[in-house]
């Protein structure tokens, strides 16, 4: 298996450009420095702060946030706070280590309004980043989504290529700032152990499933042994590498079965 970015796109539409559909707001882009905020802690809500920090401190989606808050409810909430956020002086306190203090703000109508769509997400209780997240996101993508959204017609398309699958993508599914943003493209190949006949598919992808390896057992590590360390690289490849099947007919491809039958008669 091998995954690929989108084929159709170079690195500059990573960012809003004059003839996207969202222009951008001008008076949001005045920066002078990165304006760190801090995010209060309402009670077990670290899962949503460091989601709304890893958002807030990326200029790209701090800047597609508060440039388009009438999209919707989620653009229109989320932007109020990075807005107060970014409007926060420069820290000028110190702590009693001579550490600078940061301003901070209280997330309290954001969070309201996120858990009443999502009620799962209980007060008081501890939730998973990543499930938050990919909520957050749909929301988002949902409100700036201008695929067409309905099904092409006729029948079901059958691609050649992983142009041909992207483009059906942006048409029909998904096609807004944040889905070039986050949104990739994974390329499958079958191949027949018995002939050598391949087949390829391809899919859209939001995020990537990856396998993080386990520690060391004890033994391992009373014998001495030591893992290297775990990088994001390392589990992408662990992810890309090939998985060999244990041959069997159900994995022998119709074309060599044909193949198998013609030349036995």
């Amino acid at each position: 298996m091998s995954a690929q970015a989108d084929p159709s796109r170079s690195e500059e539409s990573l960012s809003p450009k004059s003839t996207d559909p969202l222009p951008a707001n001008p008076a949001n882009n005045q920066s002078s420095g990165p304006h760190y905020c801090g995010i209060r802690n309402l009670g077990f809500t670290c899962y949503a702060n460091s989601i709304l920090q890893v958002l807030y401190t990326s200029e790209t989606t701090r800047q597609l946030i508060r440039n388009h808050q009438t999209l919707g409810l989620f653009h229109a909430e989320l932007g109020v706070l990075f807005d107060r956020m970014f409007a926060k002086p420069p820290p000028t306190k110190k702590d009693p280590k001579g550490e600078l203090t940061y301003p901070s703000v209280r997330p309290n109508k954001f969070l309201d309004e996120f858990r009443a769509k999502r009620p799962e997400f209980t007060k008081g209780e501890q939730q998973d980043a990543q499930e938050f997240f990919s909520f957050l996101l749909n929301y988002l993508h949902q409100e700036a989504n201008e695929a067409q959204r309905e099904s092409a017609p006729g029948e079901a398309p059958t691609f050649t290529s992983a142009e041909q699958t992207w483009a059906h993508q942006v048409r029909y599914s998904d096609n807004s700032p944040y889905s070039r943003l986050f949104m990739g493209q994974s390329e499958s190949t079958l191949t027949c152990l018995g002939c050598g006949h391949q087949s390829r598919n391809w899919e859209c992808f939001w995020q990537l499933q990856l396998v993080v390896p386990d520690d060391v057992t004890e033994e391992a590590a009373a014998a001495g042994v030591v893992l290297p360390p775990v990088t994001l690289a390392s589990c992408i490849e662990q992810f890309l590498s090939e998985e060999v099947r244990v041959f069997s007919v159900l994995y022998v491809c119709l074309y060599h079965l044909f193949q198998l039958y013609f030349c036995s008669h």
